[in-house]
């Protein structure tokens, strides 16, 4: 109990609860504000959800975790799935931030490097869209830092129900994104890692369990089918086979513009230093800990940098700039740590240092991607349009997967169309271009009113998708359209 009434005990837990609300504020800002939610594959996601909802029969592609859990969440708490789309991104990267927290406590002994660590994840410009946006990532910082706090409690403790527990997280990862198969290949490291440093154990037991667990990997690997082909698929670059491995080389120099100069130099720091401390740490797990936090960092280093300027892989970026960013974070942290560790003495230059680094590390921008596709206003005025039965209804790519959601369960084809029919000449060119491509005699053409409202930082990007510069005009000649539906949100014509 005396613990909690000295002067740093209750600074750093006041200080703690700040970081907290930090990232509580930047998660649940945009999602209150805006009661938006962005980017147009979300919607893929929550039609899946709700497939399962109204069929109890879940996705039959391999990743079906994700929409998966969400429809069981909106089932049992009885929120609508809207809102669990919503906000679910920024809860579950708060619980990230919780299990961040215990891997730093068992890590470093410096609290400040335990509070800046939580800062960087907090308010890192790759880690908050992400956050916000409730895609499968947000759920990979939950999972793959549950695994990394699990291979530390197996280091630390050396007790074998970790081990079963990685299996479980393993399972569920690779059925959750691509990213799963570098955390087998990270899970296997560990458990050899463990096995090799431990003192516990004689040579032979060690060869003993190693053996085992290369037999068990093999056989796994050749029963599952899926697993296979995804590590046969990886190991074999795809070349040409799937858009995300013709990515681009990224420079060298651009980590330095890429990232901020505190959090690259605070992560070399970390590197470097752990390194060259490694045979004075005498406490074992605390070394495999490291070794393994580096091997991860370094991993999605050489995806992001490496590899792509070795022409290995050219994938594309994003994702390996969230993941460098999510882990990075604790690598950094060692850095934090050395350096505080020898600033013992100094508590003001300390908190001056802290108060720099804060200062040049964390954001000032509050919404991360303006991209709104839809509110539940939006999504409510589709799901009640007056459409008949098997009718052809076509619309934007950006509103897509939006009708699909709206639509799931009545009897009607949504398709998307391009930009030819939204940016024709005149009526009449419009409706020459759907009888010469669809010449099914009900079409309907479904445009988001609210989605036309937006100007989105990316308006390249929002015009091919959203066509944000259409001619609404087109639909009001009534020699070829007439008009079934409008409101502020939607408008509904028909082709005659």
């Amino acid at each position: 109990m005396k613990v909690w009434f000295t002067k740093e005990t209750a600074f750093y837990r006041i200080a703690l609860l700040a970081v907290f609300l930090i990232a509580t504020f930047y998660r649940l800002y945009q999602p209150i504000k805006f009661q938006a939610l962005t980017q147009f594959d979300i919607f893929d996601w929550a039609t899946q959800s709700k497939q399962i909802l109204l069929s109890e029969q879940a996705p039959g592609h391999n990743l079906f975790v994700f929409p998966l859990f969400n429809s069981i969440l909106s089932k049992i708490t009885d929120i609508n799935l809207f809102y669990v789309y919503l906000f679910g991104g920024a809860v579950i990267t708060l619980i990230t931030f919780l299990v961040i927290l215990k891997i730093s406590e068992m890590l470093f002994e410096n609290r400040l490097a335990r509070l800046f660590v939580l800062l960087l994840y907090s308010t890192s410009t790759f880690l908050l869209p992400r956050s916000i946006m409730y895609l499968p990532e947000a759920f990979t910082y939950l999972i793959g830092m549950y695994l990394v706090y699990l291979f530390v409690k197996l280091f630390k403790e050396g007790n074998f129900i970790y081990l079963v527990l990685i299996f479980i997280c393993n399972y569920f990862f690779f059925h959750l994104h691509q990213n799963g198969l570098n955390f087998i290949f990270f899970s296997v490291v560990a458990v050899v890692l463990f096995l090799l440093l431990h003192p516990k154990y004689q040579l032979k037991i060690k060869l003993f369990f190693i053996s085992t667990l290369a037999v068990l990997v093999t056989s796994v690997l050749l029963l599952n089918k899926s697993l296979l082909n995804n590590f046969r698929f990886f190991l074999t670059r795809g070349d040409n086979l799937d858009p995300a491995f013709n990515g681009v080389v990224i420079p060298f120099a651009n980590i330095l513009t890429a990232f901020s100069v505190v959090f690259f130099l605070l992560l070399m720091l970390g590197a470097i230093t752990e390194f060259a401390m490694q045979f004075r740490q005498k406490e074992i797990y605390k070394r495999q800990a490291f070794l393994m936090i580096f091997l991860i960092t370094f991993v999605y280093f050489c995806f992001l940098y490496l590899f792509p300027n070795l022409n290995i892989y050219k994938l594309y970026p994003w994702r390996f700039y969230t993941w460098f960013s999510l882990y990075g974070a604790l690598l950094a942290g060692y850095g934090l740590n050395f350096l505080f560790q020898r600033l013992k003495q100094y508590k003001t230059l300390k908190l001056f240092l802290m108060g720099v680094m804060i200062f040049v590390a964390i954001p000032t921008s509050l919404v991360f991607d303006t991209m709104f596709t839809a509110d539940l206003k939006t999504l409510d005025a589709m799901s009640k349009l007056p459409i008949q039965n098997n009718a052809l209804v076509l619309t934007t790519n950006a509103n897509y997967f939006q009708a699909k959601y709206a639509f799931l369960g009545k009897p009607a084809i949504v398709n998307e169309v391009s930009q030819d029919l939204f940016r024709a000449a005149s009526a009449k060119a419009a409706n020459d271009f759907l009888k010469k491509n669809y010449p099914a005699t009900e079409i309907y053409i479904l445009v988001s009113l609210y989605q036309l409202r937006q100007r989105p930082g990316s308006i390249d990007y929002w015009r091919n998708h959203a066509i944000f510069d259409m001619n609404l005009k087109l639909f009001s000649n009534r020699e070829f359209f007439s008009e079934i539906f409008r409101d502020d949100q939607v408008l509904l014509v028909k082709k005659q």
